[in-house]
């Protein structure tokens, strides 16, 4: 009897998740340098809830490509970005219950991209100030906006539209 509640239980949580779980084609599509398993502790977990699910870019600007990959954290039903290095495996996350810029869930993203450090922001035709490399574009459509690059070694935040 507990196994079939157990079954139950695992089957509604599957069902629950499953809007944003991704094949194993759609693993299989990301960088072979990158593993899930490897970068993202339990209870993240890589989410394809958008199209593209993950980015490359360069973004510590060591001439290597990094990978940006959505993220999601079941357990506190938030969603995020993982940043990771490639150099190093080094994992910084943007969200999915990890506070950045005061904002711990990135469920309104539904636009993003990279762009080059070089990129002019805004009308005043203004460079990113000092970002190491290529930056993630992160968008909520028809409402704000900004750039997320690494000056140093943190990320920073441009905002754009509001």
């Amino acid at each position: 009897m507990k196994l079939i509640v157990g079954m139950i239980v695992w089957s509604l949580s599957l069902n629950a998740q499953a809007a944003d779980t991704c094949s194993y084609s759609e693993l299989w599509s990301l960088p072979a340098w990158f593993s899930p398993g490897r970068s993202l502790v339990r209870p993240l977990a890589v989410s394809c809830r958008l199209n593209p699910f993950y980015l490359s870019g360069d973004f510590d600007g060591d001439g290597r490509q990094d990978v940006a990959v959505l993220i999601s954290n079941h357990v506190k039903d938030k969603y995020g970005v993982a940043i990771v290095q490639r150099a190093n495996n080094q994992v910084t996350i943007l969200g999915a219950g990890v506070p950045y810029q005061g904002d711990d869930d990135f469920r309104w993203l539904d636009i993003w991209r990279v762009e080059s450090k070089t990129r002019e922001l805004n009308a005043q035709k203004q460079p990113i100030p000092n970002y190491r490399g290529d930056v993630l574009y992160l968008e909520k459509s028809e409402s704000a906006s900004g750039w997320v690059g690494m000056v140093g070694d943190d990320l920073v935040w441009y905002q754009g539209g509001d």
